[in-house]
């Protein structure tokens, strides 16, 4: 008798763990439509970072000031809108702040997001996009002791 009932409760068990759905926050996405991004100064992922053949890559993470902290960027209808939250930066925040409503494009295949239109627009290049991580970067000059500037968000 006690066989004829932990045999199917067993099975069942069995079942159920293997038929939930596995989420896979650090899978790949197709894309940036609607996301939503909240800046963090922490780097889950260094090895995503960029590269150079031959030579060595100094990164500068962008400071992100408190204000900017509970800032939500979401991505939807081809524009990027920025909720700067409770906590605004005095003087209108940084220049990523004046991205807002801006139209986007992301081109998977040449892992580039473009942000504005025409003259006025910014190119970013993609080093990580995931269910939970965003990083994009820009290279910068040389004399600074760094080669690119990124800038860190995770999924909210």
């Amino acid at each position: 008798m006690r066989r004829t009932i932990c045999f199917p409760l067993l099975a069942a068990l069995c079942f159920v763990v293997l038929s939930c759905a596995k989420t896979d926050d650090d899978g790949p996405t197709d894309g940036l439509a609607g996301t939503r991004w909240q800046v963090t100064l922490t780097d889950e992922n260094p090895a995503s970072n960029p590269t150079s053949m031959g030579g060595s890559v100094e990164v500068l993470y962008h400071p992100w000031l408190e204000c900017d902290k509970d800032d939500t960027f979401t991505f939807e209808d081809g524009r990027l809108s920025i909720d700067q939250g409770a906590n605004v930066c005095e003087g209108g925040g940084n220049l990523i702040a004046t991205l807002a409503g801006q139209p986007f494009t992301y081109d998977k295949e040449a892992k580039r997001l473009t942000v504005g239109a025409g003259e006025s627009s910014v190119s970013l290049e993609v080093y990580e996009l995931n269910g939970s991580r965003l990083k994009v970067g820009v290279p910068i000059a040389s004399g600074t002791g760094y080669n690119y500037l990124v800038f860190l968000f995770k999924k909210k």
